[in-house]
């Protein structure tokens, strides 16, 4: 019976039924840790250990693997955001803008404002901050919420995937995986972000324009009250300055910047630059700060659901490359007639969508193909970059739940936000990824 189970064909069958799984309850919004932890156990029944040893085997070695990649970078990451939130930094950065600009800049100021919170490693919370005052300022400038959401989501991931050299997943993720740096492919990483930035921008102002033409102002979600003398956009007395508010944001990305080009490690970077953007923001706004251990423990409470479902994929993916399956589809691999690249998009891309995580794809991907195709003549540093580019092409389909949720919150309609969304967050990416693996294909 172990024989037949953990054959090549009866563990490819199990794999095919847990990944379908895990896409169909992924859409279905089941949480994604439970649903990974599930799968886990269903290919389990094809290894040699057995479902539950497996657990305590290959599961385990794999999120242990994971953790010493991820863990510590987003409980940091994790604590920074809260400090940022709590102090309301983000807030005064928007505030300013709108102050100088005015309110025609509207768009902008919300896409500028997202760009320099994500550049300091803030994966989590920048929604929350900008959204209130998203609201404000579209309000004054009479101007959809659409505009103003369709700002803050065309950029977010790219500055977080895209942009080499700083504290952020599309650079810490891979290099844990493949040994490589914070900078790893810049050249490619810089041409995403600009080429991605660009179109972003482009569509923002098309939109604008057309809400403008049409005659549509803003529109005010159900229940607000449009009389309410509340203006969020006077911070108050004790709001930090702007140069107190940006100071943290500097901290962490020239730390990054610098320490990039020693021999410090990825992860350790990482930590350096959020650790003394955290203590930079603590100390210049340490009276503003009430309970600050508390204030800390919440941001690492914010991120516990999701490094622990990055550790339940890292597990689920040890425990697919110990089926006798994986063994036969690295000799395919080995075998096939395709450039690495080709195979790199190809399967970053499948796995993102197929799950709508960004974080999914690179972290199966780097886990388990990625070093046969670098053992193979494959440059590491190409492999990284492409892949943390690609990560962010099909993540965003209808299915997933970020970018769901991310609608809800500011109050919009999905079937109304979403293909304006689909724009900016899946055809972009999916163009600046696509150039990227012809160059690569082409030149490396």
């Amino acid at each position: 019976m172990l024989s037949f189970m953990t054959s090549v064909p009866m563990s490819a069958v199990l794999i095919v039924i847990s990944f379908a799984l895990l896409c169909v309850l992924t859409m279905k919004g089941w949480n994604l840790t439970f649903v990974g932890l599930l799968c886990a156990i269903i290919v389990g029944l094809g290894t040699s250990d057995g479902a539950f040893v497996n657990l305590t085997t290959n599961f385990l070695d794999g999120a242990s693997a994971t953790a010493a990649n991820t863990f510590l970078p987003f409980v940091f990451a994790g604590v920074f955001a809260a400090l940022m939130m709590k102090t309301r930094s983000g807030e005064v950065i928007t505030v300013k803008l709108y102050k100088i600009f005015g309110p025609k800049a509207t768009p902008y100021i919300i896409t500028i404002t997202t760009i320099i919170l994500c550049m300091s490693g803030m994966a989590s919370g920048v929604v929350f901050i900008v959204t209130p005052i998203a609201f404000a300022m579209l309000k004054k400038a009479n101007m959809p919420r659409i505009v103003g959401f369709t700002a803050l989501q065309s950029c977010s991931a790219i500055i977080l995937w895209c942009v080499p050299g700083i504290a952020t997943a599309g650079n810490f993720a891979p290099a844990g995986y493949l040994g490589t740096s914070l900078s790893a492919g810049a050249g490619l990483g810089l041409f995403c972000t600009v080429f991605g930035l660009a179109c972003s921008f482009l569509y923002v102002t098309y939109l604008t324009r057309k809400c403008r033409a049409m005659g549509i102002g803003y529109d005010p979600y159900e229940g607000e009250d449009m009389s309410a003398d509340t203006d969020v956009l006077e911070l108050g007395s004790n709001a930090p300055s702007i140069w107190v508010a940006l100071a943290p944001v500097a901290v962490t990305i020239i730390i990054s910047l610098i320490l990039g080009q020693t021999d410090f490690s990825s992860r350790a970077i990482v930590l350096v630059a959020l650790f003394f953007g955290s203590v930079v923001c603590l100390i210049l706004n340490w009276k503003r700060i009430e309970n600050k251990i508390e204030v800390m423990a919440k941001g690492v409470n914010d991120v516990t659901g999701l490094v622990v479902m990055c550790l339940v994929l890292g597990g689920y993916s040890y425990t697919v490359a110990a089926t006798s399956a994986y063994e036969s589809l690295l000799d395919i691999l080995a075998g096939l007639d395709a450039n690495y690249y080709v195979i790199c998009w190809a399967s970053v891309a499948l796995i993102c969508g197929l799950t709508a995580s960004t974080s999914t794809g690179p972290i199966l991907f780097c886990s388990t193909i990625a070093p046969t195709l670098i053992s193979q003549g494959a440059d590491p540093n190409i492999i990284h970059r492409l892949t943390s580019v690609t990560a962010t092409t099909f993540d965003s389909l209808p299915h997933a739940n970020s970018v769901v949720s991310n609608i809800l919150f500011f109050r919009l309609k999905v079937k109304d936000a979403y293909p304006k969304v689909f724009i900016t967050t899946v055809l972009v990416p999916l163009a600046y990824s696509l150039i990227s693996l012809l160059v690569a294909v082409l030149f490396f």
